[in-house]
């Protein structure tokens, strides 16, 4: 009896979603309607922001591009998380990569779904040379005393620390930082408890300037005694001239992000339902198709290649092709959502969601890409509250939504 009250619910759906699809014209609408404005082929997506997440997104692209052949291209900008996650807010992204959480206090949330592609620690380095052996571990404290040093960075020596690392030298400690636009730079200092304002001084005491990206962080290292930098994970194998300094007694590897002193966390953000027409906007549809990609088993594998400890992929992408309008469950809502595309096509597949099933045609099977999923759940940060900056959604998909 309950297979048979199924069935015909679902068969009441699809005859109603027909009588729906049967009151419009039937051939190519595209253009007709005021939603399709923005819906195009080829389409152009727009992924600005993190530079530690920059080998992840170099390596995503070729294969999300090869996914929705032809016709998408994946126009990347290598700016640092906080001015990637500035242009989203601002519409001239699509998607923004960021190394570091996005702050709820100061608006970066807003109007954004976040979803945590990776995770990763800052790895603290020095060269591995001669002159730098005695150096095998630093305490948080130590890290704060050097970056919080101000002008006083100009004297400080590492036997001046406290507590001294063993061995510590009369040298002086010259410590280099990531520029003020990543997410890096910020997220650390954060993490050792030293102002923006403080950091400033030290780091333009010293007279270097500041690094763009981690790989030049590790260059730095390596190729200096007694520069002491911050890294990502990823860093550590082609930096083999860099030595990795414990802090408060662990050495970071992959498998203790989560007990490490100075964890990582990695996102991905897009814009929400409220800013932009994520059903018929070309470049949204195919930004949430980036980010489901990260969050798929392929994502994470290549993730994982990377050198970043993962998230492990949920069972359902997190913004799944079924869930047409987005408001969180598939219902006859959908449907009508196709039904008011049909006959639609282009050379791009899936350039619109009422393309469920991706072939480049709304259509009967689309239909059936409902149906099939019919009253399962959609949207993961549909309705999910606006969070504080210290954290996320832990659920399957790890979405922060503000």
């Amino acid at each position: 009896m309950k297979r048979l009250c199924i069935t015909l619910t679902m068969g009441a759906a699809l005859t109603m979603a027909i009588a729906m699809v049967g009151s419009l014209p039937v051939g190519s609408r595209h253009g007709t309607l005021s939603a399709d404005a923005a819906a195009s082929c080829p389409i152009t997506v727009r992924d600005n922001g993190s530079t530690t997440l920059q080998n992840i997104r170099f390596a995503a692209k070729p294969i999300v591009e090869s996914q929705w052949a032809p016709g998408t291209t994946i126009l990347q900008v290598i700016n640092g998380s906080g001015n990637g996650v500035s242009d989203l807010t601002a519409g001239n992204a699509d998607v923004a990569a960021s190394s570091r959480p996005l702050k709820f206090s100061n608006g970066e949330t807003t109007g954004k779904y976040v979803y945590q592609i990776a995770k990763d620690s800052f790895v603290i380095g020095v060269r591995n040379s001669p002159a730098m052996a005695w150096l095998t571990g630093l305490t948080k404290a130590n890290l704060k005393q050097i970056y919080d040093a101000q002008a006083s960075i100009s004297t400080l020596r590492w036997v001046d620390l406290v507590p001294p690392p063993a061995g510590a030298t009369t040298d002086l400690i010259v410590p280099r930082a990531r520029i003020t636009g990543s997410g890096s730079q910020p997220d650390f200092i954060s993490q050792i408890v030293v102002t923006p304002a403080s950091e400033a001084v030290t780091i333009s005491t010293t007279g270097l300037p500041r690094l763009v990206e981690a790989d030049e962080m590790a260059d730095a290292a390596e190729n200096n005694d007694n520069q002491i930098i911050y890294t990502s994970l990823a860093e550590i194998p082609s930096h083999p001239n860099m030595k990795v300094i414990a802090i408060d007694g662990v050495v970071p590897t992959v498998a203790n992000v989560s007990s490490y002193a100075l964890p990582r966390q990695m996102f991905v953000a897009v814009r929400d339902t409220a800013l932009v027409n994520r059903i018929d906007d070309s470049r949204q549809v195919r930004a949430d198709d980036w980010v489901n990609f990260l969050r798929s088993p392929a994502g994470d594998a290549l993730i994982a290649n990377e050198g970043y400890p993962t998230i492990p992929p949920a069972s359902v992408p997190p913004i799944p092709d079924w869930d047409v309008n987005l408001n969180g469950t598939t219902t006859l809502t959908d449907l009508g959502a196709v039904a008011a595309r049909w006959g639609q096509t282009s050379a791009c597949k899936g350039w619109i969601r009422a393309d469920v099933n991706n072939t480049g045609g709304v259509s009967l099977g689309d239909i059936g890409g409902v149906t099939s999923h019919w009253g399962q759940d959609g949207l993961i940060c549909n309705g999910v509250a606006s969070l504080p900056d210290t954290g996320y959604n832990p659920g399957t998909n790890n979405c922060q939504h503000g």
